[in-house]
């Protein structure tokens, strides 16, 4: 008969062949005749870790260091074990512990350090990957986080050296030129991080995160079809990530064929392959009596920063009604700054986030009882929609990102206006609509910034068209029409925001095609808060783009005395000047085809008299209109939470598909 000292050999050889079952089997026989052997527990553990079973590796791995806890290598693997489940800070103690007991096991820096970064802590993490690169320079992965580390600490032109000195010895590692492309995207470079994705994709065609990177960056390039290939290529990869899923849906919004029913089409693919089977996992949170209480709001945002998002509901979150409101505020913003500073001092509680996964948001937020949950991303970068699939709150809804749908079922209401979603458009999507009053938008004061000042046009003897949107809503299309508009107001100019490099060469080429000389445009590229709201010194009208209208930036047009010809479409993301502008009183500058588009600025190009008038009425007119009142948008605002949690008490969120609207 073997001993136990023979049977332990033979399952150690079996794990050393793959044999894990076999292994196994020995290992649970060793446990019934000697339940303390803390050898065997730590052999079941890392069986258990190998399999992929995490909880049960950490169950077996914690009784085994309780038993020996002077073992490097059980706290090693019981920290591997605890970094499997997410338990990051519980991990990090034990590879810290395992290198005071054995500084030799140089591998744990990689662990540590990897755990740290995830964690948010990555000044302590660069330590530990600057060890590991001293003692085991060919391990790729050490590089690869210590850049990381490094451009999380914000000193992006070390991060990009360290990338640059690591592809040296690794030129065909496709992360580091994958990373290297992350980190030139932050410096704004562009057509260099293009360039590191398609060489990241040359060392791994089937590489998903980098055709998802390369995206986001042509997007930035005004090049939204060519993006939304890359996001389609890398779902062909891998059809699970959801992210990238998100990033094609909100590719679509800039695509001036997109129609309500394709993107109501996609997000509906989102929630059958992403959200649905999140939402079948999730325990209801059941909606509970406000009796002498306040309705407690949660939101969840990667943008209360400087940001449109952050700049528009920070004043409402200065004037809210603190006594039938709590506010939770959820923050994913990576690197805080002042505006977040603001928000926090709105919160009843604030969360910092950025490094939870959803699983760990969810929780909290059901620890937290929030009562209406509000998502502030929609598709955009850094959306939760993961969190809000598991419905941890018993009434969802979206706002403020983007006016447009989720697609998610377990988002039961969506804010908007009845000028992005006018009663006569049937909605292609399952949330229950409440529409605000007035607009969708308010503007607070944008602080300093320069008076208005005359008439450009009457000491430069042109017209000077401008557009300051982001350049990823600038199309070949629009750019067509532009260059028509130049050549039916003869000497007139166009001013627009265009990165450096090859979309400026792009710009000029296609106007070169359309007969207009470079010396009638100004490219500019991006730059400081205060030279932007300079640039309108030299602007008369602004060319609104489409079919994402400027939203932010329209605002900040019409504070410097600019009107805005804007084109309506379908899609909300396409009627959000038609809202503005409504509510400043200016609907005949909302054209609703193209040739209306066109005929309209040429027509109010030709009137110096009154885009004169304009210009100094504007600023006065846009602080008395409701887009202004911070006040009574705010109120409105909290009626519409009110109505939500009256309908979701009621259980009607699956009923009727649209609400009749809030009015104050």
């Amino acid at each position: 008969m073997p001993t136990d000292h023979d049977l332990f050999a033979l399952a150690v050889q079996y794990e050393q062949i793959g044999r894990l079952d076999d292994a196994g089997k020995i290992y649970r026989e060793l446990l019934t005749r000697d339940p303390s052997r803390a050898d065997v527990l730590h052999a079941l553990g890392v069986i258990a870790l190998r399999a992929g079973r995490g909880q049960e590796a950490c169950t077996y791995l914690r009784q085994a260091v309780a038993g020996d806890d002077k073992s490097a290598l059980f706290l090693t693997n019981y920290g591997s074990a605890l970094q499997s489940v997410d338990e990051l800070e519980a991990a990090i103690d034990c590879y810290q512990r395992a290198l005071q007991l054995d500084p030799a096991l140089v591998i744990v820096h990689y662990n540590v350090g990897h755990s740290l970064l995830r964690v948010g802590r990555a000044r302590e993490a660069i330590a530990h990957f600057q060890r590991m690169v001293g003692v085991m320079p060919t391990h790729a992965d050490s590089h690869l986080n210590l850049g990381l580390a490094i451009v999380r600490t914000g000193d992006t032109d070390r991060a990009i050296s360290v990338y640059r000195a690591a592809l040296a010895s690794f030129p065909n590692y496709a992360l580091l030129w994958n990373n290297l492309g992350n980190a030139l995207q932050l410096k704004l470079d562009w057509d260099g991080a293009v360039e590191a994705y398609h060489q990241a994709l040359r060392c791994n065609p089937a590489d998903a995160a980098a055709a998802n990177n390369l995206g986001t960056t042509l997007l930035e390039l005004g090049r939204a079809g060519e993006a939304a290939q890359q996001f389609r290529h890398g779902l062909a990869m891998n059809p699970m990530l959801a992210n990238v899923h998100s990033n094609l849906i909100f590719a679509l919004q800039l695509d001036p064929d997109a129609t309500r029913e394709m993107l109501a089409t996609e997000c509906a693919q989102w929630w059958e392959k992403h959200g649905a089977a999140l939402s079948r996992d999730s325990v209801p949170m059941a909606a509970v009596s406000l009796v002498d209480r306040p309705l407690r709001v949660g939101y969840v945002s990667s943008d209360l920063r400087e940001h449109p998002v952050g700049r528009h509901l920070l004043p409402v979150m200065r004037v809210r009604d603190t006594t039938a409101f709590e506010v939770f505020i959820y923050s994913d913003a990576p690197a805080p700054d002042a505006v977040t500073a603001g928000f926090r001092e709105c919160a009843t509680a604030w969360r910092d986030t950025a490094w939870w996964t959803d699983g760990q948001l969810a929780r909290q937020i059901r620890e937290d009882r929030v009562d209406l949950l509000v998502d502030l991303a929609q598709h955009s970068a850094g959306n939760r929609l993961g969190v809000f699939a598991r419905k941890p709150a018993p009434a969802q809804a979206s706002f403020a990102g983007y006016p447009g749908s989720t697609g998610l079922e377990t988002i039961g209401w969506r804010i908007t206006d009845r000028f992005l979603d006018p009663p006569e458009h049937e909605p292609a999507t399952r949330e229950r609509l409440i529409r605000l009053p007035d607009s969708f938008w308010c503007f607070g004061s944008p602080g300093e910034t320069p008076a208005v000042n005359g008439l450009p046009a009457l000491t430069n003897g042109a017209v000077t068209f401008g557009c300051l949107s982001k350049f990823s809503k600038v199309n070949a299309r629009l750019l067509d029409w532009w260059s028509r508009i130049l050549h039916e107001v003869p000497h007139s100019r166009l001013l627009l925001l265009c990165p450096a490099g090859e979309s400026q060469a792009r710009v000029l080429a296609q106007f070169r095609e359309q007969g207009v000389e470079h010396e009638r445009l100004v490219l500019t590229d991006r730059l400081p808060r205060s030279d932007y709201f300079a640039l309108y010194h030299r602007i008369d009208i602004v060319l609104d783009p489409f079919p994402y209208n400027g939203h932010m930036t329209t605002g900040d047009a019409l504070w410097m005395g600019l009107p805005v010809i804007s084109l309506a479409g379908r899609t909300q993301v396409s009627r959000g000047g038609l809202s503005l502008l409504s509510n400043l009183g200016l609907p005949q500058l909302v054209a609703r085809t193209p040739e209306d588009y066109i005929r309209l600025a040429v027509k109010l190009a030709g009137d110096l008299s009154r885009l004169a008038a304009l210009r100094a009425e504007l600023r006065g007119r846009l602080q008395a209109s409701p887009l202004m009142d911070v006040t009574r948008f705010a109120r409105s605002l909290e009626a519409a939470w009110k109505q939500i949690w009256s309908e979701a008490s009621e259980g009607e969120e699956a009923r009727q598909p649209v609400s009749s609207g809030v009015e104050s």
